[in-house]
Protein backbone atom coordinates (compact mmCIF):
# COMPACT_ATOMS: atom_id res chain seq x y z
CA UNK A 1 0.00 0.00 0.00
CA UNK A 2 1.85 3.24 -1.19
CA UNK A 3 0.48 6.30 0.58
CA UNK A 4 1.27 9.19 -0.75
CA UNK A 5 2.62 12.54 0.73
CA UNK A 6 -0.59 14.08 1.12
CA UNK A 7 -2.14 11.32 3.40
CA UNK A 8 1.70 11.67 5.13
CA UNK A 9 0.61 15.44 6.09
CA UNK A 10 -2.51 14.88 6.95
CA UNK A 11 -1.50 12.01 8.94
CA UNK A 12 0.90 14.21 10.80
CA UNK A 13 -1.28 17.12 11.52
CA UNK A 14 -3.79 14.72 13.21
CA UNK A 15 -0.80 13.26 15.08
CA UNK A 16 0.49 16.52 15.92
CA UNK A 17 -3.15 18.11 17.28
CA UNK A 18 -3.96 14.95 19.12
CA UNK A 19 -0.03 14.78 20.87
CA UNK A 20 -0.99 18.81 21.22
CA UNK A 21 -4.62 17.60 22.87
CA UNK A 22 -3.29 15.34 25.00
CA UNK A 23 -0.25 17.36 26.42
CA UNK A 24 -3.21 20.32 27.63
CA UNK A 25 -4.98 17.51 29.55
CA UNK A 26 -1.93 16.41 30.66
CA UNK A 27 -0.76 19.65 31.42
CA UNK A 28 -3.96 20.37 33.24
CA UNK A 29 -3.80 17.60 35.21
CA UNK A 30 -0.21 18.06 36.75
CA UNK A 31 -1.39 21.99 37.30
CA UNK A 32 -4.19 20.00 39.30
CA UNK A 33 -1.98 17.32 40.97
CA UNK A 34 0.47 20.00 41.84
CA UNK A 35 -2.48 22.39 43.41
CA UNK A 36 -3.45 19.50 45.60
CA UNK A 37 -0.07 18.93 46.62
CA UNK A 38 0.71 22.35 47.91
CA UNK A 39 -2.71 22.24 50.00
CA UNK A 40 -1.05 19.09 51.62
CA UNK A 41 1.60 20.37 52.28
CA UNK A 42 0.30 23.68 53.76
CA UNK A 43 -2.12 21.52 55.95
CA UNK A 44 0.85 19.66 56.62
CA UNK A 45 2.78 22.05 57.63
CA UNK A 46 0.01 23.71 59.64
CA UNK A 47 -0.66 20.40 61.50
CA UNK A 48 2.87 20.00 62.29
CA UNK A 49 2.95 23.70 63.68
CA UNK A 50 0.38 23.04 66.20
CA UNK A 51 2.18 19.37 67.73
CA UNK A 52 5.12 21.91 68.55
CA UNK A 53 2.60 24.33 70.19
CA UNK A 54 0.59 21.55 72.60
CA UNK A 55 3.90 19.56 72.70
CA UNK A 56 5.69 22.80 74.42
CA UNK A 57 2.24 23.86 75.96
CA UNK A 58 2.68 21.05 78.79
CA UNK A 59 -0.90 21.97 79.75
CA UNK A 60 -3.54 19.30 81.33
CA UNK A 61 -6.95 19.32 80.69
CA UNK A 62 -9.07 18.00 83.86
CA UNK A 63 -11.99 16.55 83.70
CA UNK A 64 -14.65 16.99 86.18
CA UNK A 65 -17.21 13.65 86.11
CA UNK A 66 -20.69 14.49 87.77
CA UNK A 67 -23.96 12.81 88.95
CA UNK A 68 -23.43 8.93 87.41
CA UNK A 69 -20.32 9.32 85.55
CA UNK A 70 -18.98 10.24 89.15
CA UNK A 71 -20.64 8.07 91.43
CA UNK A 72 -22.29 4.50 90.91
CA UNK A 73 -26.05 5.01 88.92
CA UNK A 74 -27.95 3.30 91.21
CA UNK A 75 -29.95 5.34 93.68
CA UNK A 76 -31.72 2.69 96.00
CA UNK A 77 -31.57 5.05 99.36
CA UNK A 78 -33.14 8.10 96.56
CA UNK A 79 -29.53 10.02 96.29
CA UNK A 80 -28.94 10.79 92.80
CA UNK A 81 -29.99 13.92 92.38
CA UNK A 82 -28.92 15.30 95.74
CA UNK A 83 -25.61 13.87 94.68
CA UNK A 84 -26.27 14.93 90.96
CA UNK A 85 -26.31 18.46 91.78
CA UNK A 86 -23.94 18.83 94.35
CA UNK A 87 -21.24 17.11 92.49
CA UNK A 88 -22.13 19.53 89.37
CA UNK A 89 -21.88 22.43 91.57
CA UNK A 90 -18.55 21.18 93.28
CA UNK A 91 -17.06 20.34 89.74
CA UNK A 92 -18.14 23.91 89.03
CA UNK A 93 -16.27 25.27 91.81
CA UNK A 94 -12.96 23.42 90.85
CA UNK A 95 -13.37 25.03 86.96
CA UNK A 96 -13.17 28.39 89.54
CA UNK A 97 -10.27 27.33 91.57
CA UNK A 98 -8.49 26.09 88.53
CA UNK A 99 -8.93 29.69 86.70
CA UNK A 100 -7.63 31.02 89.54
CA UNK A 101 -5.57 28.73 91.60
CA UNK A 102 -4.25 26.39 89.10
CA UNK A 103 -4.63 22.86 88.65
CA UNK A 104 -3.10 21.02 91.55
CA UNK A 105 -5.67 23.29 93.98
CA UNK A 106 -8.27 22.44 91.28
CA UNK A 107 -7.66 18.85 91.78
CA UNK A 108 -7.58 19.38 95.70
CA UNK A 109 -10.55 20.86 95.92
CA UNK A 110 -12.11 18.64 94.13
CA UNK A 111 -11.44 15.43 95.67
CA UNK A 112 -11.60 17.00 98.94
CA UNK A 113 -15.46 18.11 97.82
CA UNK A 114 -16.23 14.43 96.77
CA UNK A 115 -14.85 13.15 100.23
CA UNK A 116 -17.45 15.35 101.88
CA UNK A 117 -20.10 14.52 99.92
CA UNK A 118 -19.62 11.14 100.07
CA UNK A 119 -18.86 10.83 103.63
CA UNK A 120 -21.66 13.19 104.92
CA UNK A 121 -23.96 12.16 101.74
CA UNK A 122 -26.34 9.56 103.81
CA UNK A 123 -29.47 10.63 102.78
CA UNK A 124 -28.81 14.58 103.34
CA UNK A 125 -30.27 15.23 106.34
CA UNK A 126 -30.22 19.03 107.61
CA UNK A 127 -28.08 18.71 110.47
CA UNK A 128 -25.48 18.24 107.26
CA UNK A 129 -26.66 20.32 104.70
CA UNK A 130 -26.90 24.46 105.45
CA UNK A 131 -30.20 26.25 104.21
CA UNK A 132 -30.31 26.24 100.07
CA UNK A 133 -30.92 30.19 100.10
CA UNK A 134 -27.23 30.83 100.67
CA UNK A 135 -26.06 28.34 98.50
CA UNK A 136 -22.57 29.03 95.62
CA UNK A 137 -20.47 26.50 94.04
CA UNK A 138 -18.14 26.97 96.62
CA UNK A 139 -18.92 23.42 98.75
CA UNK A 140 -18.01 25.51 102.11
CA UNK A 141 -21.14 27.56 101.74
CA UNK A 142 -23.16 24.02 101.83
CA UNK A 143 -22.27 21.75 103.80
CA UNK A 144 -22.04 22.91 107.69
CA UNK A 145 -18.80 23.63 109.24
CA UNK A 146 -18.60 20.53 111.30
CA UNK A 147 -18.95 18.60 108.40
CA UNK A 148 -15.68 20.06 106.75
CA UNK A 149 -13.88 19.69 110.25
CA UNK A 150 -14.31 16.60 110.40
CA UNK A 151 -13.27 15.58 106.77
CA UNK A 152 -9.93 17.64 107.35
CA UNK A 153 -9.72 15.45 111.11
CA UNK A 154 -10.27 12.20 108.92
CA UNK A 155 -7.41 12.86 106.71
CA UNK A 156 -4.60 13.70 109.49
CA UNK A 157 -6.35 10.66 111.12
CA UNK A 158 -4.18 6.84 110.17
CA UNK A 159 -6.95 5.38 111.63
CA UNK A 160 -9.36 6.42 109.05
CA UNK A 161 -8.53 4.09 106.37
CA UNK A 162 -9.36 5.41 102.81
CA UNK A 163 -9.77 8.92 103.97
CA UNK A 164 -6.74 9.20 105.86
CA UNK A 165 -4.29 11.00 102.81
CA UNK A 166 -1.97 13.61 104.68
CA UNK A 167 -2.07 17.42 105.17
CA UNK A 168 -0.86 17.70 101.94
CA UNK A 169 -4.10 16.46 100.28
CA UNK A 170 -6.41 19.36 102.38
CA UNK A 171 -7.04 22.39 100.48
CA UNK A 172 -5.12 24.69 102.21
CA UNK A 173 -7.62 27.43 102.20
CA UNK A 174 -10.16 24.84 104.04
CA UNK A 175 -7.03 24.44 106.17
CA UNK A 176 -6.55 27.90 106.52
CA UNK A 177 -10.65 28.83 107.13
CA UNK A 178 -10.63 26.08 110.08
CA UNK A 179 -7.31 27.32 111.73
CA UNK A 180 -8.45 30.79 111.84
CA UNK A 181 -11.80 29.98 112.95
CA UNK A 182 -13.49 31.24 110.45
CA UNK A 183 -15.07 28.21 109.33
CA UNK A 184 -17.23 28.29 112.13
CA UNK A 185 -17.57 31.74 111.75
CA UNK A 186 -18.88 31.10 107.85
CA UNK A 187 -21.92 30.03 109.07
CA UNK A 188 -22.48 33.10 111.03
CA UNK A 189 -21.88 35.02 108.24
CA UNK A 190 -23.68 33.44 105.87
CA UNK A 191 -27.21 33.60 108.09
CA UNK A 192 -27.39 30.35 108.87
Amino acid sequence: MDVSAEQLEEAAANATANGRERRLVLVRQHADREAKLRLAMADEAKWQEQLKTADGSGRHVPVFPVGDSLLEPFWPQGLGSNRGFHSALDAAHALAVLGSDGLHSALLDRQFSYDVMVQVGGAFPPNIIQPGSNWRADYVSRYRPECITEMTVKYVNPNSKRLHKGPAAIPPRVQELKDSGRLKRLSVELGR
